[in-house]
């Protein structure tokens, strides 16, 4: 009796403790599977902020071919793969989708500047997704627009509206930009098929289908309004340019304060540019007087300030 209790106790013991190695090596093997994906996906989100750093020195366009299709969320100062790795952009002004799935982007990095050089801006673009710029009364604004973007962009289009309505359009992955206040028509159909926004030339404003605003200034924001294609990815990255002109506006406000000690002596006055950079903001269109002033110190064979 003892011997047969024994031996079942010893099956007993052998089940639970072959249960157990089974769970342990189970347990170790799917924490295995989430090590590796965590992996793959720092390795996609390294991968994506190389090239952005590869992109920054001048003006020139990439694709970013990761093969495998990830989940893409950008929040302004990081972006996110997969809901689990999160890279941080460390200061680059970058402008993009909030929320994509995609096995490749396209990065693209355009000037911004006033009087100076505050940076080159980034876009990551999806795509597969089709924006449509409508030509209606802006034609050759919107034609040059388009020409000034790198080739690979060939999703998208300059494009009159009437083209548009005649088009068979099979998905809502599409962004129509209007130059020009749409009618409630034009509304009512591209409302069916996407989002929409519009880019007033005149008050240099991109208007957003939520109704919100934010200006553009130039080509270069243009493009980040456009990419962006939402107001909260388009604000921050004008506050975070924003933030980088003061700073850099404040490094050349310094440089003229060390001249004025340095150097002031004969013809060369840097109080008044020195002034005028004090009022100077992102949002002036005046450069012509701070060119003038700068031009001025140069003629006079002084050290100019930028």
């Amino acid at each position: 009796m003892k011997k047969a209790q024994s031996i079942q106790f010893n099956w007993i013991f052998v089940v639970v403790s072959g249960v157990i190695i089974l769970l342990f090596f189970m347990g170790f093997g799917l924490r295995y599977v989430d090590l590796q994906k965590s992996k793959e996906n720092a390795d996609i989100a390294r991968s994506i902020d190389k090239i952005i750093n590869g992109l920054k020195g001048q003006e020139q366009y990439k694709e970013i071919d990761i093969s495998a299709e990830f989940n893409y969320q950008f929040n302004c100062d990081s972006f996110k793969i997969n809901d689990d790795y999160t890279q941080n952009l460390n200061g680059k002004i970058v402008f993009s989708d909030r929320n994509i799935k995609v096995k490749n982007l396209y990065a693209w990095a355009k000037e911004f500047r006033t009087v100076f050089k505050i940076d080159n801006l980034v876009y990551l673009v999806d795509p597969r997704k089709n924006f449509f710029l409508i030509r209606d009364g802006n034609e050759n604004y919107v034609d040059e627009l388009k020409q000034g973007m790198p080739s690979i962009f060939d999703d998208v289009r300059a494009i009159n509206f009437d083209d548009i309505s005649r088009l068979e359009i099979k998905n809502s992955n599409n962004l129509f930009v209007f130059f020009n206040q749409p009618t409630e028509d034009q509304l009512s159909f591209v409302k069916n098929s996407g989002k929409y926004m519009t880019i007033d030339t005149g008050k240099k404003i991109a208007i957003f289908d939520d109704g919100k605003s934010q200006k553009t200034l130039n080509d270069a924001l243009v493009y980040g309004a456009i990419f962006s294609g939402n107001y909260e990815g388009y604000e921050c990255g004008f506050e975070a340019l924003s933030k980088k002109f003061d700073i850099i506006k404040s490094i050349y406000i310094k440089k003229s304060e060390n001249l004025q000690k340095c150097c002031s002596s004969g013809f060369c006055d840097y109080g008044k540019i020195n002034s005028y950079l004090g009022i100077f903001s992102i949002e002036n269109e005046d450069y012509d007087l701070l060119i003038a002033l700068n031009n001025d110190l140069y003629n006079n064979e002084c050290r100019v300030v930028f």
